[in-house]
Order: structure tokens, then sequence, then C-alpha cells
């Protein structure tokens, strides 16, 4: 401005503060199904700064535990969205806590920490081989099967968790087999076969349901009582 300018020029101007615009799964949603959820995905309503997009600022927590992200988290999805999740993947029946830093705001943010919260969906049996209560079972019907509605944990289904009892006795049965492609759990009696007349017990442990998971799963069924159908030469035949 020359010699005769006594002050500087100047001006001041502010960038956007980044805040949570979504958030996916979304907070408090208590069913989601881990055989679906690829990972958190974290919106803001402006760019955060890049040295901030790191592992130290978003935290995930597993039942109030925190959890290993996987190397590359929070991975940018453009947009100003990013991924997370763990690394050892999500497990069933568990309540999830995103934690986001101040620092991701900047200088100017709340200065909170931003936490939201969702449940992975606890599995429910759908249905029962052989059908609970049925009084009639075949002997030769050993396959022991239960269908449930979403997925359970994988590494729960042993024989540890799961026990056939015939009269209140434990039977001796094969390694438990789930398929995760028709979310199945099925095993049968060592012995091949079941025992006539006879009530049975199934009982899954609620380890297969995840931590929320407070019961047991069980049912009971009982085979069929053998009965008198024929007897040839007939009874109290004198002419034989």
């Amino acid at each position: 401005g020359g010699a005769l300018r006594t002050e500087d020029y100047s001006w001041a101007f502010t960038t956007a503060i980044p805040g949570l615009s979504s958030i996916d799964p979304a907070d408090k949603d208590t069913s989601v199904s881990t055989a679906s959820l690829a990972q958190v995905e974290v919106g803001f309503t402006a760019p955060i700064d890049a040295v901030q997009a790191i592992a130290d600022n978003f935290v995930l927590l597993r039942n109030g535990q925190s959890v290993s992200l996987r190397g590359n988290d929070p991975v940018d999805l453009g947009s100003n969205k990013y991924g997370l999740a763990p690394a050892e993947g999500w497990d069933v029946g568990s309540t999830y806590t995103v934690q986001i830093a101040p620092v991701v705001s900047g200088p100017l943010g709340g200065g909170q920490t931003i936490s939201r919260q969702f449940q992975t969906a606890v599995p429910s049996m759908l249905a029962q081989t052989p059908v609970a209560g049925v009084s009639d079972v075949a002997i030769s019907a050993s396959q022991i099967r239960v269908d449930f509605d979403d997925a359970v944990d994988a590494g729960a289904v042993s024989l540890a968790n799961i026990e056939l009892l015939a009269e209140g006795e434990p039977v001796s049965i094969s390694e438990p087999l789930y398929d995760a492609t028709d979310l199945s759990v099925s095993f049968a009696p060592a012995a091949g076969i079941l025992r006539a007349g006879t009530s049975y017990h199934v009982r899954l442990s609620a380890a297969l349901g995840g931590a929320l998971r407070t019961e047991d799963y069980s049912w009971a069924f009982t085979t069929a009582i053998p009965g008198l159908s024929s007897i040839n030469p007939a009874d109290k035949d004198t002419g034989v």
C-alpha cells in the first residue's frame, strides 16, 4: 500500500466443521445380520483431514471391549465416507459401539467423542427336525436338525455345546455340522438310530446365539411306541 499505508491487509475465514451425516448400520439398530454386514460406513458433512483418518481416531468396541480393525481401516470410500470392520469378523448377538475422536472435527468442532451403537442379530430357531412335541417319531429318523432365522456363531457349533438326552441321559452324537448357506445345524446319534418309545431332549448352548442370547435352544420329541399289530398263527388258534 505504499509509505502512507499504516496497516496490513487481512481477513479471516473458517473451513467447514465435519459433522456426522450418516452411519450404517443405524444407531440403535438391534437386528443387524452378520450374514450381510460387510463393514460399518460412517459419513461426514464435510471432508476430514487425511491425517486424522487413522485407526486411533476410529474405535470399534464389541460388548464394551475394543477390537482390532482391518489393516487399512478406516478405509476411504469417497464422498466423505469411511468404512471399518473387525479384523476377525463380526460376532452374532453382540453389541457394537463406534467411537470417533473429537479431533476428526477439527479445532472448531464440538470437542465431544461421536458415539453410536448397534447390535447384531440374535438367531432364533425357525424349525426343528424331528418336530418339537411330536410323539411318534420313527427310530430311523435319526438326523437331528435345527434351522435358524439368522447366522449363528460357527465357532460355538461343537460337541461341547450340543447334547442329546434320552430319558434324561446323555447320548453320544456325531460331530455337529453348521451349514452357513441355509443356517442349519445338524447331527445324529452315534449309533445311527434312535431308540423306540423314548423321550428325547435336544439342547444347544446359548453360546451359538452370541453374548446377547440368555437361554439355551432346546426342544423335545418322542419316538413311536411299538405296539403289536399282528401275529401268525393267530392268538388262541387251536387248529394250527
